[in-house]
């Protein structure tokens, strides 16, 4: 078999495999692994959890017969280096694996090409395929992270056909689908943090936690220049069962929050709200690979000029709220149209009723 039939049938089931992860991956990339023996698909494996078996190690570990002989499908090449767990190409090395086939190189410096030599050095047979754009859409996050040390920003909106995000007495539960607000609980599932404004937190109350399972709820960030946060909000009452951060100015008096086990960082204030580059400055520091906003307009538009947005996820009902409802974002201040932020259309789909639309930003410095 060639490596366009492994390309287009077992890699794609692998990438397959590694789809199946969500954010409990952490920091690591998002990896799938088939096993083929005698053609035949005899093991399946992804990497589910940080600090847990690899793919490779799964896809091993889940064989029901021997692997001597066999060919494994991986789709990022197997790490070479000790981490939360030892280096996988020992494991496949030790397994009588006979050729392995990559999806692509692993970017992260500990590996880089060494996990592929390796594996050649010990006598396997190894084939590099181009699986650029499966591994560009399933770890985006990781690659960004990986390579700029910056967490991959997704930002969403669930807007009216006119662009309106609530009505004007501030009503907004729900312009979209129930269908649609299944796909931001994957949107968080798939997050290392949500971020929001405090406006938010005043306006919804929202828990913005993965329904029905605490466990699996991203880092709850909260941007508050004045701690404004009300101590009896539910992300205030519930910062000991999820991990709960709140960026504020430099003087606010923050003692009662800590007590209530959430987690305060002091930025400077811009305008009177909190500086983004600093807030960032500090997200760039912390284990945070995938951050997803979900903002009002204030914050919405303040990280359009801050050009901080990796993706926009816009879903649209096909509705209409009128002139005087609260818009998706506020005044751009714009003379000519040369100076409005452009945004390239990746992805439409339909979910239910609703349009959904993945934009990605044209950077403009």
């Amino acid at each position: 078999m060639n490596g366009a039939f492994y390309m287009h049938t077992h890699m794609n089931a692998a990438f397959k495999e590694a789809a199946k992860a969500d954010n409990k991956v952490g920091l690591n990339p998002k990896v799938g692994a088939i096993i083929i023996k005698n053609d035949r698909v005899i093991s399946t494996g992804y990497h589910a959890e940080y600090g847990h078996a690899h793919a490779e190690i799964n896809a091993l570990n889940n064989a029901k017969e021997p692997v001597e002989g066999s060919t494994m499908v991986v789709t990022l090449e197997p790490c070479s280096h000790h981490g939360k767990t030892p280096p996988c190409v020992d494991a496949i090395q030790a397994s009588g694996i006979q050729k392995v086939i990559i999806g692509t190189l692993d970017p992260n410096p500990h590996v880089a090409g060494r996990g592929m030599q390796i594996l050649k050095d010990a006598g396997l047979e190894v084939e590099l395929l181009d699986a650029t754009d499966q591994q560009q859409a399933i770890n985006r996050d990781y690659l960004k992270k990986v390579t700029t040390g910056r967490p991959y920003v997704t930002l969403k909106s669930a807007v009216s056909l006119d662009g309106k995000m609530a009505l004007k007495n501030g009503e907004s539960q729900w312009i979209t689908s129930p269908e649609s607000r299944d796909v931001v609980q994957a949107l968080r599932r798939d997050a290392s943090a949500v971020l929001v404004g405090v406006g938010t937190i005043l306006k919804d109350n929202p828990r913005l936690t993965v329904r029905g399972s605490a466990a699996d709820s991203p880092v709850r960030i909260i941007l508050d220049s004045h701690l404004r946060t009300p101590l009896d909000s539910t992300v205030v009452q519930t910062a000991l069962e999820v991990d709960t951060w709140i960026f504020t100015g430099p003087t606010s008096e923050a003692e009662a929050y800590i007590k209530a086990g959430v987690k305060v960082f002091h930025v400077p204030l811009t305008d009177d709200h909190c500086d983004l580059d600093a807030v960032f400055d500090q997200l760039n520091a912390l284990p945070l690979k995938h951050i997803l906003v979900e903002s009002g307009p204030t914050l919405t538009t303040a990280l359009i000029h801050a050009q901080k947005i990796d993706e926009w996820r816009i879903m649209m009902a096909p509705t209409l709220l009128g002139a005087d409802a609260l818009s998706l974002i506020k005044e751009l201040t714009l003379s000519r149209l040369i100076d409005s932020p452009q945004f390239q259309l990746r992805e439409l789909d339909h979910v239910a009723g609703d349009i959904h639309l993945t934009l990605i930003p044209e950077r403009t410095s």
